[in-house]
């Protein structure tokens, strides 16, 4: 009886050894399975889609005034809710080839970026140069807002009020210049003086030159600063 039950616990062991390499073998094979298929992940990266960058669209505006004391309020209040940024060029004149400020917007434009202005007399010059640069921003993918002169300059019907608005304003740059001549003619046939004030009298200047001779100041400079003028300003007086 102790034989068989030798025998049969025997029997079990063996039976549980096997269980176990089996159970080896399985959890062999299914490392193997996964370090194959980890190297097959590995070797094509180019499967995995890359994420794109995005870009976000920008709204640049621009603002100019023909003189330094003009007042910008108006303009910059408008474009101040819609922009991102918005630039400003004081003392250029709409007709001035050199404008740095509208350049250095051009430049900083990128496709699918807006320019804006709050009106076209604020950006561009005369009609043909309204077109031609409208023309290099649709090239470019850059769009043109207006908020004065609200349309689509990607259609036709767009297009051509864009030309029409450009040649009103710029007829209405030259009406208020012959105006402005004219007035300045009359006002110069009826004997007013035009220009700004004179900073220097005719005496302040006679008495400048007596200081010269008398060698009363040391310096020009000097002398400058008790006529509280510039140097600059007191020698173009003593020129004329």
């Amino acid at each position: 009886m102790l034989g068989f039950t030798e025998n049969i616990s025997g029997v079990a062991e063996s039976a549980d050894l096997q269980g176990k390499r089996n159970d080896f073998t399985v959890l062999n094979t299914a490392i193997n399975s996964l370090k194959i298929n980890v190297r097959f992940c590995l070797s094509f990266p180019q499967t995995v889609t890359p994420k794109r960058k995005a870009y976000y669209m920008a709204k640049l505006g621009y603002i100019r005034t023909s003189t330094d004391t003009q007042i910008t309020d108006r303009q910059y209040n408008r474009l101040f809710d819609v922009c991102d940024q918005v630039y400003v060029e004081d003392g250029v004149s709409a007709i001035s080839k050199s404008r740095p400020v509208y350049k250095q917007v051009m430049d900083s434009l990128k496709p699918g970026d807006v320019f804006v202005v709050s009106s076209l007399d604020r950006a561009f010059r005369s009609s043909l140069d309204a077109l031609a640069e409208l023309e290099k921003l649709q090239k470019q993918g850059i769009e043109f807002l207006s908020l004065s002169q609200n349309f689509d300059t990607t259609t036709p019907d767009g297009k051509f009020l864009f030309t029409l608005a450009a040649a009103l304003a710029e007829w209405e740059r030259q009406i208020l210049s012959q105006r402005t001549k004219e007035g300045l003619a009359a006002a110069k046939l009826r004997g007013k003086k035009l220009g700004r004030p004179k900073k220097l009298t005719d005496e302040q200047i006679q008495e400048a030159r007596r200081a010269i001779e008398c060698k009363f100041y040391s310096s020009i400079t000097e002398m400058a600063e008790n006529f509280r003028v510039h140097e600059m300003t007191l020698k173009r007086a003593l020129r004329r």
